[in-house]
């Protein structure tokens, strides 16, 4: 999850770099994104269509669908200038 964010914000958000925090918890991880790149909130990309072959489908999404997929929370909000993507991962979950 760490290095799908990480190189998506190198490769196209135009930051000039990202912050990385990591809080761990009783039972959990958290790990917090901040950039100054352009906005983009990840979650309000369309999912894709993985009934479709890889020829098929256009490029992009499964990166993001995978992250909300293996955890139990992702939130993103855009503040001075600065996109905050925060994602939880409790212990002994299956997801």
């Amino acid at each position: 999850m760490l290095d799908e964010i990480a190189s998506n914000i190198v490769a196209y958000s135009g930051a000039s770099g990202f912050e990385l925090g990591i809080e761990f918890f009783a039972g959990g991880v958290k790990l917090g994104f901040r950039d100054d790149g352009k906005a983009y909130n990840p979650l309000t990309h369309q999912e894709p269509d993985t009934t479709l072959s890889a020829e098929e489908r256009p490029i992009g999404g499964l990166g993001i669908m995978m992250v909300k997929k293996m955890t139990n929370s992702v939130t993103y909000s855009r503040s001075s200038n600065h996109n905050i993507l925060s994602i939880v991962k409790a212990y002994g979950e299956s997801r």
